[in-house]
């Protein structure tokens, strides 16, 4: 290279690269020189390991969060609110790859319903209500202004907006205060399936930085389960609970099961066109299919930490 060449430009994943290469944090000569029959590592457990050591995810940190969820003071009783408020509202949480795109994406056709994708707006509104220990009903009232303004954003109005964070299970009671007649989705699916499925992709999000080890994603799944029994246990918001297995298996009944519970009229949902966009905008392109219903099977034996997940009954 001239000297007098203009400095090369390289960009930040290529920097990371060389960097991970360079401290042998993955196995690069295998990866471009060993044939694949003789690779020790697949390229997700190589990859994993990588993404694994460059995010920051501090799992005894959440476990100490979702305790202090589960005792801390619900701020739902603070406020007299009117009986419709947040009524337009549908948050669709629970594990990630747990099949909350397909159940947004069946809603989403619906013409009363108005999908806003993986917002962070929640998260952002519980940082600023956290911030007081007892937050006040203009404090809160101010929040909920706040959320529903993005929500809405500046299209025409509609009957329900559908929020598709899968995390916001870590904020039930805020919903539940601010919002206290909308609706949650809980999304499930077979924890083997879950688990493997997170580990095979790749998030473009922190809130996710989990997502690259079995443990921390074992951590967050516990972390799920404890906060949503304690949030149906309460009934301080109208949860529903939607199994992956039975909408990829008869997903009309089950579609239509859920038009009657949100009161939509017609049988509009899961007939329009899809508008989702999110890491499973290639799956919802394709028709409903089952074949991910027990996937991990075919995966345990090089995957053995999928057998500190429960097997279900897929």
């Amino acid at each position: 290279m001239d000297p007098t060449d203009p400095p090369q430009r390289v960009i930040k994943i290529r920097r990371d690269y060389n960097t991970w290469v360079a401290d042998e944090t993955i196995e690069d000569y295998a990866l471009r020189f060993t044939p694949r029959a003789f690779r020790k590592w697949s390229v997700f457990r190589v990859a994993n390991t990588a993404k694994r050591r460059h995010v920051r995810w501090d799992a005894p940190a959440v476990s100490g969060l979702v305790d202090e969820i589960l005792q801390a003071f619900a701020p739902a009783s603070l406020v007299e609110v009117p009986d419709q408020r947040g009524s337009e509202a549908i948050f669709l949480v629970g594990m990630p790859r747990s099949g909350s795109t397909l159940v947004a994406d069946q809603l989403a056709r619906h013409r009363d319903v108005r999908y806003r994708g993986e917002l962070v707006w929640l998260p952002h509104v519980a940082q600023q209500v956290a911030q007081t220990a007892r937050p006040s009903a203009a404090q809160l009232e101010s929040a909920a202004a706040t959320y529903r303004t993005q929500v809405r954003q500046d299209d025409a109005p509609a009957r329900f907006y559908l929020d598709k964070q899968p995390l916001n299970f870590l904020h039930l009671d805020l919903i539940a205060s601010l919002f206290p007649n909308a609706r949650v989705i809980h999304c499930v699916r077979n924890e083997r399936d879950t688990a493997l499925s997170i580990w095979m992709q790749y998030f473009a999000g922190s809130e996710e930085n989990f997502a690259y080890d079995f443990a921390d994603i074992a951590t967050v799944m516990q972390s799920c389960d404890k906060l949503m029994a304690h949030a149906k246990k309460k009934g301080a918001v109208d949860i529903r609970t939607v199994s992956y297995e039975r909408l990829a298996t008869d997903t009309a009944a089950c579609v239509a099961e859920l038009a009657q519970w949100l009161g939509l009229e017609g049988d509009d949902a899961g007939a329009g066109a899809s508008t989702i966009s999110t890491s499973s905008l290639w799956q919802v392109r394709q028709p409903v299919y089952t074949r991910a219903i027990g996937r991990w099977r075919a995966y345990a034996p090089y995957v053995p930490e999928l057998a500190s997940f429960s097997p279900g009954e897929s």
